[in-house]
């Protein structure tokens, strides 16, 4: 990535998890406890996992965490 002076940003990815779409606990995912708050964080959620055929919607959520490198 490259961050607002043009450099370039490396993150390394801390956690990779599946949740179910409907019960997805999205505070504890975004406001994670134990993560420092001197570090930077890219949390990415994405659909995943199955597929129900009859609405087009996946079943579960891909969610990735992770922490820039220094």
């Amino acid at each position: 990535m490259i961050d607002a002076s043009g450099g370039i940003a490396q993150y390394a990815v801390v956690s990779l998890k599946r949740y179910d779409t409907k019960t997805m606990p999205f505070g504890d995912i975004l406001l994670a406890k134990g993560r420092p708050g001197s570090a930077e964080w890219i949390t990415l959620m994405t659909a995943g996992g199955e597929l129900d055929s009859a609405t087009g919607n996946y079943l579960q959520n891909d969610v990735v965490v992770t922490e820039r490198q220094r």
